[in-house]
């Protein structure tokens, strides 16, 4: 797949939100301290998927399949047009594969 995202991970909120906010070149605002995760979508720019720590817990690795799949119904409902239905169902399946297994890699 050629497409590019971003996975920050960190519990320097501030920092965190400094470092999307000049990937976005505008000013992000978020409550992260009482979230595990949370997906970043821009028109224009990478999306970005931020979580606290790298998954240890069966939990966290949920978290983060969560987002991933937030990022999937992105890229290809809102980037690429395509509906979920049954018919492309396996598409998003597999886009959802290769995210999680991708960002877990980017994440080592």
């Amino acid at each position: 797949y050629e497409f590019e995202y971003y996975i920050i991970v960190g519990t320097d909120y501030d920092r965190v939100l400094k470092e999307i906010s000049k990937l976005y070149r505008e000013r992000v605002y978020y409550d992260l301290d009482t979230r595990k995760a949370v997906f970043f979508a821009h028109k224009i720019y990478k999306p970005v998927i931020w979580i606290r720590r790298k998954p240890k817990t069966n939990q966290e690795y949920a978290v983060f399949a969560h987002e991933c799949l937030y990022l999937v119904n992105w890229m290809l409902i809102e980037w690429a047009g395509i509906k979920h239905t049954l018919e492309s169902e396996e598409a998003f399946a597999h886009l959802l594969r290769y995210v999680i297994e991708e960002g877990l890699n980017k994440i080592k």
